[in-house]
């Protein structure tokens, strides 16, 4: 009896390839923009429609130049989402595409629901009075302006643990 196998899925390999080949890089996590995009490009020629989302885009070093390269995907059959807090260079690089932009008074209020559930069933807040609790509240807030931050970082700075 004879079995024929598929052949592979050149996405497949092409990520296998990609994870073989940078899979002992130093530090592991960090991998030059330069040997992504390759793979990225590749990547897209395999598929009808490519998505591409980046969240936190803020969180990199802006000139190390993947706003520029995440422009330059945007093309063809490859859509790219992208959202970050406003910074003066991404908002140069994408100046040219649409942007949905969220009022910080809608943040402020997700990250004050997001406060008030830790602040009532966090065992660490338990025996702190709700007086203490809503000024806790008040100073995240006015401290985040508009911009998730972790509310534990917060609470220790204001008890002065950092």
């Amino acid at each position: 009896m004879q079995t024929s196998l598929a052949p592979k899925d050149p996405s497949s390999q092409l990520i296998s390839d990609f994870q073989q080949r940078y899979r002992y890089a130093k530090p592991p996590r960090e991998i030059f923009i330069g040997r992504v995009i390759p793979l990225l490009e590749s990547l897209v020629k395999c598929f009808r429609q490519t998505y591409i989302v980046v969240d936190g885009l803020d969180e990199r070093a802006i000139n190390d130049g993947l706003p520029n390269v995440l422009v330059s995907l945007a093309r063809g059959n490859v859509s790219v989402l992208i959202s970050s807090r406003p910074e003066v260079g991404l908002e140069t690089a994408f100046s040219q595409k649409p942007v949905l932009e969220v009022p910080k008074e809608s943040i402020k209020d997700d990250i004050s629901i997001h406060i008030e559930f830790h602040l009532d069933h966090d065992k660490i807040f338990e025996r702190i009075p709700f007086k203490t609790k809503l000024d806790i509240k008040e100073r995240i807030l006015e401290r985040s302006s508009g911009m998730y931050m972790p509310h534990c970082y917060h609470v220790m700075t204001l008890v002065g643990s950092c």
